[in-house]
Formats: C-alpha cells, sequence, structure tokens
C-alpha cells in the first residue's frame, strides 16, 4: 500500500537520470540502516507517507560532509535536531538532517572534504532532483 501511493506520486512525472562528473562520496560513517528510502514513516495526525531519505545509526559526534560539492542554502533546527541543505550542479539538493551541530553558515560554498556538521546517534539523508526525491541506497551498501 505505501509502494503503491510512492509510485502514484511520481506517476506522469518526467523523470531524467542525474548527471554529473563527479564521483558520490558517502556523508559519513554508518552502522546501519534504520529506515530505507521509500519506508513508511509517521508525520503525525496518525498518518505515515514513504520516506523520501534514509534514516541512518551513526556513532556520535560523527563528521558529515557533503556527497558533492555544492553551497548550503539553508541550515534549520534547534540543536540535536539541525538540518541543512546542500544545492548541487543541475538542481540537486542534498538534505543531512539529525545533526547535533552545524559546522557551516548559509550561503557558504562547500567541497566534499568540508565538515558541514556532527550527527547524534541517528542521521537522515535525502537527495532531490528538480523532479523528486532520489533514492540514495546505493551510497550505503
Amino acid at each position: 500500500r505505501v509502494l503503491a501511493a510512492f509510485s502514484e506520486r511520481l506517476a506522469g512525472r518526467q523523470l531524467e537520470p542525474a548527471v554529473s562528473d563527479q564521483v558520490l562520496q558517502l556523508p559519513c560513517a554508518y552502522t546501519g540502516v534504520l529506515l530505507p528510502f521509500g519506508s513508511s514513516w509517521y508525520t503525525g495526525q496518525n498518518e505515515s507517507e514513504p520516506s523520501p531519505g534514509i534514516l541512518l545509526q551513526v556513532n556520535p559526534n560523527t563528521a558529515v560532509k557533503p556527497i558533492l560539492p555544492g553551497k548550503i542554502t539553508m541550515i534549520k533546527g534547534e540543536a540535536g535536531q539541525y538540518t541543512a541543505v546542500i544545492e548541487h550542479e543541475q538542481g540537486l539538493t542534498s538534505e543531512y538532517g539529525q545533526l547535533d551541530r552545524v559546522l557551516v553558515r548559509t550561503g557558504q560554498t562547500v567541497t566534499k572534504d568540508t565538515v558541514i556538521g556532527r550527527s547524534g546517534n541517528q542521521f537522515y539523508f535525502a537527495v532531490n532532483s528538480p523532479q523528486g526525491p532520489l533514492d540514495p541506497s546505493n551510497l550505503f551498501p
């Protein structure tokens, strides 16, 4: 049922593969996958929807880096629940959530070596194209 709803949301969209001459890197070391991409997650009011990202188990204070170079377009949240969003080439964005600390600022250009923040014991990660969420699972074997 959840997968059907997710497929329905994507139906009729003209999906195009993301293309880059850069190799994606893991945003951080992780110990396990807690919630895979597309799995049902609770959104409140007894409702759930497919997760547009992936939730990972990580060691506290793990360094988090961008998957690709880009520019920080948004930082939101509060201690232990910060989220940073990076805009990359061709309209791709990546989202780094459940950060204990953020070490960058909005508008800052980042490289793949920039530590953008430090994790708590969980880390949320999502990638979006102009057409919608992309499955980042291949980054996390």
